[in-house]
């Protein structure tokens, strides 16, 4: 049985604001942003400065303990 959910939301281009958004609406801590350039960084010097600057992953553990 599932007992929590971890939803995964897309944004196109704004990843940083909307993470920082999200924080502060939802009443968490963002305790981690990883972007494209920082999860390929021996495989990023082909990489657009624009795609490596682009949000991959990012977590909020909001105040109730859910992610």
């Amino acid at each position: 049985m599932i007992t929590k959910l971890f939803p995964y939301l897309n944004f196109e281009g704004n990843g940083q604001e909307a993470a920082h958004f999200y924080t502060d609406v939802l009443g968490g801590e963002l305790v981690g942003i990883m972007t494209y350039g920082e999860a390929q960084e021996t495989d990023s010097e082909g990489m657009p400065d624009e795609v490596k600057n682009m949000v991959m992953n990012a977590q909020i553990n909001m105040e109730n303990g859910d992610t």
